[in-house]
C-alpha cells in the first residue's frame, strides 16, 4: 500500500464521508473532482472548500495557494483505490447483484429482508457503477454486519472491475437478456460481461445463487468452477414458491411451507426476483415471518412494477428502463387482465445497436399474437414495430403521443405504460 493512499485513508476516516456533488455536500466531506461527458467537478473545487470540505481531490492544476487541494493524477482512479482499501479493512459478507432485468428490484427487496436481521448497507438509487460502486463501499462502516452492492454495465469487463473493488463472498445474476448491445456488441458479449461477477466467485471461494430455471447459468456457474452454487426455485426444496391467484393484479404467493404472501408488485415475471430473494434470506438465516413482513410492506416507488388507480383506469407503470426480455414481459402481464380493456403505450428500447430494427420488429410480432388490441407506439424505433401491427397508433415522439392523449382520454381500461428512460414515458402517465 503506497504511502500517499494511505494518508487520503486516514483524511477519509477522519472526514464525514465522500462527496462528489456540492450541492449535497456535507461540511466536513472528502470532496472528489470527477470529470466526465457533461461535468467536470474541478470547476467545483474553490466552492466545495466554501462549503467546508476537509480536502479536494482534484486532477488539475490549481492557483490556489491552500493546502486542502490534494493534486493527483486521476481523481476517479484515487476514488476506485480508496474505496478498494476500504473494502479490504472489511471483513463482512458482501453480495454482488447484477443481470439484463431484475437487479434493482432484487436489490431493494432482499435489503428489506436482510434488514430484519443484520444492520445492512445496500446500494441506494442506481449508483451501480464504476463511480457509484465506489461511493456505496465507502459508506459502509464498522456498525454494518453486511452490504448489498448493485452491479451495472454496458461495456465487457466493468463487472470484473467492479468485483475487484467490492471483492463480493455471495453473488447472483438475475438473468441475462438481450440490453445494452451497442456496448456489448452481441449476446454472446452480454453473456461474457455478466458472467464475470462468475469468474470472481470461482477464484474466490464465493458462493453463487442461481435460477433452477436458468440452465445456462448453471452451467456456466459449474464450469467456470465456483464451489458453492445453490439453485433456487427448484420445486420440492426449501426455496421453491409460486405465484396464486388474486383479485387486484398484484403478485400474491405460496412458500415451500404453504404460507401466502401477498406483494405489492406487479407482474409474473416478479417471482423469480421474490424466488431469488426468499432463497437469499433463508440462506442468511432470515425467518419467514420476517420475509413476509419485509415483502408485504414493500411498495415500489422507482417506476418499476408500479400499479396506480387514477379515475377508472388501472395503470402499470414499468418505464424506469426497457429492452426485449423485459417489454416482452409486460406485454404477458397486460395480457392476463382477461376481463378489462386493455391498451399498451409502449415507447423505444434504447443501446440495442445493430439489432435494434429486429428487436422492436419482434416485438411488434408478440403484439400481434397477443390479446392486446389498443396499441400506441412512440418513437423512432417503435416505427420497426409499427411494420407489424397495422391498426397500432404510432407516434414519431413520447411529446406527439402526449399531445394526442390530452385530447383522447381512455376509460375503464388496464393501460402498460413501458419505455427506455430516456423516452422519458412519464409524461405520458401524467396526461392519461
Amino acid at each position: 500500500m503506497n504511502k500517499f493512499l494511505e494518508k487520503i485513508y486516514t483524511y477519509f476516516l477522519n472526514s464525514t464521508g465522500i462527496s462528489i456533488d456540492t450541492r449535497i455536500l456535507k461540511p466536513g466531506a472528502l470532496f472528489f473532482c470527477l470529470k466526465g461527458e457533461n461535468f467536470d467537478g474541478n470547476k467545483f473545487a474553490k466552492d466545495a472548500l466554501k462549503l467546508g470540505a476537509s480536502y479536494v481531490i482534484t486532477d488539475e492544476n490549481s492557483e490556489q495557494a491552500d493546502a486542502r487541494y490534494i493534486k493527483v493524477e486521476n481523481s476517479l482512479t484515487v476514488l476506485q483505490n480508496l474505496s478498494e482499501y476500504h473494502r479490504n479493512q472489511l471483513k463482512i459478507p458482501v453480495l454482488a447483484i447484477t443481470g439484463t432485468n431484475g437487479k434493482t428490484t432484487t436489490k431493494e427487496l432482499v435489503a428489506r429482508v436482510l434488514s430484519k436481521k443484520f444492520n445492512i448497507l445496500y446500494t441506494q438509487g442506481n449508483l451501480n457503477n464504476h463511480i457509484g460502486v465506489p461511493l456505496t463501499l465507502l459508506s459502509i462502516n464498522q456498525t454494518h454486519k453486511l452490504a448489498v452492492i448493485e452491479m451495472g454495465a454496458n461495456h465487457i469487463g466493468e463487472i470484473k472491475i467492479l468485483c475487484k473493488l467490492a471483492k463480493p463472498t455471495h453473488g447472483i445474476i438475475t438473468n441475462v437478456g438481450m440490453a445494452h448491445l451497442e456496448g456489448f456488441g452481441s449476446p454472446e458479449g452480454v453473456f461474457q460481461a455478466k458472467t464475470e461477477l462468475y469468474d470472481w466467485l470461482a477464484n474466490n471461494e464465493g458462493t453463487a445463487f442461481v435460477n433452477y430455471s436458468m440452465k445456462n447459468l448453471i452451467e456456466i456457474a459449474f464450469k467456470k468452477g465456483i464451489k458453492k452454487i445453490i439453485e433456487y426455485g427448484k420445486p420440492g426444496t426449501d426455496t421453491f414458491m409460486e405465484k396464486v391467484p388474486s383479485d387486484d393484479g398484484k403478485i400474491c404467493v405460496k412458500t415451500c411451507h404453504q404460507n401466502k404472501i401477498k406483494t405489492n408488485l406487479s407482474g409474473k415475471y416478479n417471482l423469480e426476483n421474490l424466488t431469488a430473494v426468499y432463497s437469499i434470506g433463508n440462506y442468511f438465516g432470515v425467518t419467514e415471518d420476517d420475509y413476509k413482513s419485509a415483502i408485504e410492506s414493500y411498495h415500489p416507488t422507482n417506476k418499476r412494477s408500479e400499479i396506480i388507480n387514477k379515475d377508472s383506469n388501472t395503470i402499470l407503470m414499468d418505464f424506469y428502463n426497457a429492452n426485449p426480455i423485459s417489454m416482452k414481459a409486460a406485454v404477458d402481464e397486460l395480457s392476463t387482465h382477461n376481463n378489462a380493456t386493455k391498451v399498451a403505450i409502449l415507447g423505444d428500447m434504447f443501446e440495442l445497436g445493430k439489432y435494434s430494427e429486429s428487436e422492436h420488429e419482434k416485438i411488434g410480432r408478440y403484439l400481434s399474437e397477443s390479446n392486446i388490441k389498443t396499441i400506441l407506439l412512440c418513437g423512432k424505433e417503435m416505427k420497426h414495430a409499427k411494420k407489424l401491427l397495422p391498426s397500432a397508433l404510432y407516434f414519431s415522439s413520447t411529446q406527439e403521443a402526449v399531445l394526442w392523449l390530452g385530447y383522447n382520454k381512455f376509460k375503464d381500461s388496464v393501460i402498460l405504460i413501458k419505455g427506455s428512460r430516456g423516452m422519458q414515458m412519464e409524461k405520458i402517465a401524467e396526461v392519461i
